[in-house]
């Protein structure tokens, strides 16, 4: 949970802590000792020396220093530069650079890490800024879904309630003196508005810078974490801080902002203008592939139009065909019926022959064992009935077919 008291209480009541620590940290040595322990040792006296103005980067040699030491950090300690960071930097602009600083070291990232999240939990605790739930909007964590435009959503919220807030600190020039109207003549009077108007913008420029810088680290600390894209970076801040108001819009416009522009904004400007090239490069890139894309898509669909228009000319062909079989198929089965009934009579009529001529043979045979059995046998009697016999196998053999 975040103090509730202010960060300019804490450090009043942490500043003799500062003096133990960094007393405690430089031991009683000789001048020459003194003049080398004057560069950071560690990430607390590089933060301390960073906030005060005494150190503005982080050279290789401090890094080698601090790698040689250690990062550790104790909460004492951390809790005492977080109070001289919301002491020293009321507008953000050196916890913006700290953060830059901390997402460039390669060499040391445990630094790194380490600088990037102080920066974050000193933003969060800013008095403008401190507000439940806000580290998630600008920091979120890993089951967080908070997005950049959520980010300014909030920031913006908070700009707006610190200016409804501050807003009756305004009528103060009514207010700064009591001393009689009579001593003080029209001239002094607007000396005191004029005054007061200036304080007035200056406060309400300094809140701006806080969210801005406040939304801008934001922006840095989700791309060092790879919680967003850069491009979807750039389209939430064309929506926000580079928001561009319609009523000021145009070419005339645009050419007085790059006339009027400082010399040391030229290589800025010509970062976003060498991004923006080679993402029309990009998009004319995937227009191109699209394109050709599309082109085959087409080749491929009139290609398969082809082939569907060939398959179902072979289909109404092979219905047709299959029309004409299934006709053929039944034609055959009607002929195939006769053929059974006709063949059926014929096989009774030649079974019945065939009966007769066997009844026949048998009769005329029984007729023959009678002639050989009289006494004397009659014989030529038994041949003509055998002949006979045999005559009528034989004609009925010839009408069966069988040779």
């Amino acid at each position: 949970m975040l103090p509730s008291v202010s960060p300019a209480d804490d450090f009043k009541n942490s500043s003799q802590h500062l003096k133990n620590v960094e007393s405690d940290d430089l031991p009683p040595t000789n001048e020459a000792n003194n003049r080398k322990r004057s560069d950071p040792q560690n990430p607390f006296e590089f933060l301390k020396s960073f906030y005060t103005g005494r150190t503005k980067s982080l050279t290789d040699s401090t890094i080698r220093r601090i790698k040689a030491n250690g990062l550790a950090f104790d909460p004492d300690s951390r809790e005492a530069i977080l109070l001289l960071g919301l002491e020293e930097d009321d507008s953000l602009d050196k916890t913006r650079s700290l953060m830059l600083i901390a997402i460039r070291l390669d060499e040391l990232k445990p630094l790194g890490d380490l600088l990037i999240d102080f920066a974050s939990e000193l933003i969060c605790r800013h008095t403008k800024i401190r507000t439940n739930g806000i580290q998630a909007k600008l920091f979120p964590g890993n089951l967080d879904d908070w997005t950049l435009d959520d980010a300014w959503a909030a920031l913006l919220t908070l700009k707006n309630t610190s200016a409804a807030i501050t807003s009756p600190v305004d009528n103060s020039c009514s207010q700064i003196n009591v001393v009689d109207e009579k001593v003080l003549n029209e001239k002094g009077k607007s000396n005191i508005s004029r005054k007061s108007r200036r304080e007035k913008k200056v406060t309400t420029s300094a809140d701006g810078k806080v969210f801005r810088n406040a939304y801008l680290c934001s922006v840095v600390w989700r791309i060092h974490k790879k919680r967003t894209t850069f491009s979807d970076s750039m389209r939430s801040m064309r929506n926000s801080i580079f928001h561009l108001e319609k009523s000021i819009s145009g070419e005339d416009r645009l050419i007085e902002a790059i006339a009027l522009m400082p010399e040391k904004e030229d290589a800025k400007v010509a970062l976003i203008w060498d991004w923006q090239v080679r993402q029309q490069a990009d998009a004319v890139a995937k227009l191109a592939f699209a394109r050709q894309e599309n082109d085959e898509l087409k080749q491929s669909i009139v290609l398969a139009e082809k082939e569907k228009i060939n398959n179902f000319e072979l289909t109404e062909k092979l219905v047709v065909e299959l029309e004409s079989m299934k006709a053929e198929i039944q034609r055959l089965s009607s002929d195939i019926g006769v053929v059974q009934t006709h063949g059926n009579a014929d096989q009774e009529i030649l079974r019945a022959s065939s009966l007769r001529v066997i009844s026949d043979a048998i009769t005329n045979l029984d007729n023959v064992v009678t002639a050989l059995g009289r006494d004397p046998p009659k014989t030529a009697i038994a041949l003509d009935v055998l002949n006979t016999v045999v005559d009528g196998l034989r004609a009925a053999q010839n009408k069966l077919g069988v040779s």
